[in-house]
């Protein structure tokens, strides 16, 4: 197996601004269930005016199966398949129920994992929280992001994206983390093998893709976000807040 990913270049410290408006903020805001819980459910209503149905429908299986894929990666290839791409596993402390949670960091962007989601950071961006089975992004309100959280309960504070200009960075870092993905499965397919990554995803009951249309599958999400979102930049005008044109997209390639 090929080790490491040449996208990995340095370790650094990620220093994120939510909001060129918000003042740095250092200390790290936790959320009450019920605050999630009403951030989630906002977000995912109001994502089907910024995103064409279809394409959220699309996100949501592959979403949902791209997480088996990584459990997967962890528990089949030798030696830890995230931790061949370059990820650092941080394991729980100790009585906690939780999964470890696994970190990447390339020379501007993060990627951080957990069983529940990810946390998607981009400098100069801002930084996302999409929770699994939802795809649909929440805005992280504070600039430091480290992995010390084992729970939703444990998360910085996060709010749905809340006008036009929110929502054109979100869907900017949805976008971003789908090519993220299209390059960890391209990546895949060379070092983990075709086969043993079809093997993997045979057993996901939901499968929604073959192993070697991944790539394909997720540049076709992150296409239509990018449509979507130039189409929302052009059509909200004179401080209204326009949904984007739908975007028509090709059948999604099932897996056999």
């Amino acid at each position: 197996m090929r080790s490491g990913n040449p996208r990995v270049r340095r370790s650094w410290t990620l220093q994120l601004v939510a909001s060129a408006r918000q003042p740095r903020r250092v200390v790290r805001e936790t959320m009450t269930f019920a605050e999630r819980e009403h951030v989630s459910a906002r977000s995912a209503a109001d994502i089907e005016r910024w995103i064409p149905p279809q394409t959220r429908q699309r996100g949501l299986q592959l979403f949902d199966q791209q997480f088996w894929l990584w459990g997967q990666d962890v528990a089949t290839v030798p030696g830890n398949g995230l931790v061949h791409y370059g990820f650092h596993r941080h394991a729980p402390p100790s009585g906690a129920r939780s999964t470890s949670c696994y970190v990447w960091e390339g020379p501007v962007e993060r990627m951080t994992l957990w069983g529940f989601g990810l946390l998607y950071a981009q400098l100069g961006l801002g930084s996302m929280f999409l929770r699994r089975y939802r795809f649909a992004p929440c805005l992280i309100s504070c600039d430091e992001i480290t992995p010390n959280c084992w729970g939703l309960e444990e998360l910085p504070r996060h709010a749905a994206p809340a006008n036009a200009t929110e929502w054109g960075r979100a869907l900017e870092l949805v976008e971003a983390t789908c090519r993220w993905i299209v390059a960890y499965e391209t990546w895949a397919q060379q070092a983990i093998g075709p086969e043993l990554r079809q093997a993997s995803l045979s057993k996901w009951k939901k499968r929604c893709s073959s192993a070697e249309n991944l790539p394909a599958d997720w540049e076709l999400v992150a296409d239509s976000i990018h449509q979507a979102r130039e189409s929302s930049a052009v059509e909200t005008t004179d401080s209204r807040e326009q949904p984007p044109r739908s975007v028509v997209l090709p059948p999604l390639s099932h897996g056999h």
